[in-house]
């Protein structure tokens, strides 16, 4: 972590990186080398969830990798309707206008109540059912974006892609077909890809992301600025969206480094024509300052929180698309 903070220069600009770092002990944690790297990545979510550019190791007390219930649950909640999704509209940077929907998974268990993504995502990659729950989660996004067509909205959604899913041998065709399935271009679609997602399998991923961009879907970087390969990665992948992390927008308003940061990426997507979004804009002096750097589209907590497809209906297709400001 030491190291990567160091500074190196981008533009005429300091730049500098930060990590979550998740660590499995061997034979503490697990004897057998997928439990251990599973102990890692539970590790490292939690590092995310206290708020990033920290460590967590996978340490006594804490629940076990993979609890047997829990996954069965999972396994299970497809079939009992336990997933849904939710929306987080995304605004122009006047906060005045929807522009688009993100997709969210939420996961509520019968027996185990509430389930946050940061413990299930995980406990779905390393088990490979995000495969189909990612399906079901696609199909579900462009059912409902069609429905809002039908009713005159001409925003896109977008849905979050893990790292298994984007080196699936079908996961071109799976898009293509859910797209055709449900009437939508694949200008309708924008997928989101963190640059992890990128490093699992560069070649692969690369294939992918040019055949889909070859047919219309837009392509995001998520939480982008906190890899440490993200600029040389932009350079090689077909992406048309950059989603600045929101460590540095909440930092902009506060920090003389993170505003100049927020600057430099925005100049940096300037010169490769990307568009920009800013994520967990919670105050009104975040939103101005990310449209006076120059940020295209702004989401947050200030302009509205993920909610469900009927309560954000009338936001789209009514007298709306403005703001509902603080969530309300």
């Amino acid at each position: 972590l030491a190291a990567l903070t160091r500074p190196y220069e981008v533009g005429g600009q300091a730049v500098t990186v930060g990590a979550s770092v998740g660590v499995g002990l061997y034979p503490h944690d697990a004897r057998e080398p997928g439990e251990l790297r599973r102990c890692a990545d539970l590790a490292m979510y939690r590092a995310k969830a206290a708020g990033k550019n920290t460590l967590r190791l996978f340490g006594e007390g804490e629940p076990a990798p993979a609890p047997a219930p829990e996954e069965t649950r999972l396994r299970g909640a497809l079939e009992r309707g336990d997933l849904s999704l939710v929306y987080q509209p995304q605004f122009d940077a006047t906060g005045r206008r929807i522009v688009a929907a993100e997709a969210l998974l939420r996961w509520h268990d019968a027996e185990l109540g509430p389930v946050p993504p940061a413990r299930f995502i995980p406990l779905a990659e390393a088990s490979g059912l995000i495969v189909p729950v990612g399906a079901w989660v696609l199909d579900g996004a462009c059912r409902q974006l069609a429905a809002w067509r039908s009713q005159g909205w001409t925003g896109r959604v977008t849905v979050n892609v893990s790292p298994v899913q984007l080196t699936q041998p079908e996961f071109q065709e799976e898009v293509m077909r859910t797209l055709r399935r449900h009437g939508l271009r694949g200008e309708d679609l924008e997928l989101e890809i963190t640059e992890g997602a990128v490093l699992e399998d560069a070649r692969a991923a690369s294939g992918h992301l040019a055949r889909l961009r070859g047919i219309g879907v837009r392509i995001a970087v998520d939480d982008f600025g906190m890899g440490h390969a993200a600029l040389l990665y932009l350079l090689a992948f077909p992406v048309h969206v950059l989603k600045i992390d929101r460590t540095f927008v909440q930092g902009a308003t506060l920090r003389e480094h993170d505003r100049s940061l927020v600057q430099a990426l925005v100049t940096f997507a300037r010169a490769l024509t990307l568009e920009i979004v800013a994520e967990g804009v919670e105050t009104e002096e975040q939103r101005a300052l990310m449209q006076g750097l120059g940020v295209d589209v702004v989401q947050g907590y200030l302009l509205d929180r993920p909610q469900s497809a009927g309560d954000l209906t009338p936001q789209l297709v009514g007298a709306g698309h403005v703001g509902a400001g603080g969530g309300e």
